[in-house]
């Protein structure tokens, strides 16, 4: 299977800790999700390690779930089902106005 690494960067305007707090909360997905990407919470569990999600984007479908968690620094998830079947992983960096994928 071919590799594929992918990046998103845009600054956004909140705290490091926010971030990761909107992350871990897979239940207000589907309120901030975009659109276009169809969420669904599959499974959220207390500590969040487990918790999944499907995802529908154009042109297929895949469920990430959340294989650990190292707060404020990274979320690392696995792609368990669909289109990818891989890893992947949450990492952001705090700036003067706000926070960026790192």
């Amino acid at each position: 299977m071919r590799r594929t690494q992918a990046t998103d960067c845009r600054i956004l305007p909140f705290d490091v800790a926010e971030v990761y707090a909107a992350l871990l909360d897979c239940e207000s997905y589907p309120r901030w999700w975009p659109a276009p990407l169809r969420v669904r919470v599959l499974k959220s569990t207390p500590d969040r390690v487990g918790s999944r999600i499907e995802v529908r984007p154009r042109g297929g479908w895949f469920t990430c779930e959340v294989s650990r968690i190292v707060p404020d620094k990274e979320i690392p998830i696995r792609y368990v089902e669909g289109v990818r079947r891989d890893t992947g992983r949450w990492t952001f960096e705090k700036l003067v106005q706000g926070s960026r994928p790192s």
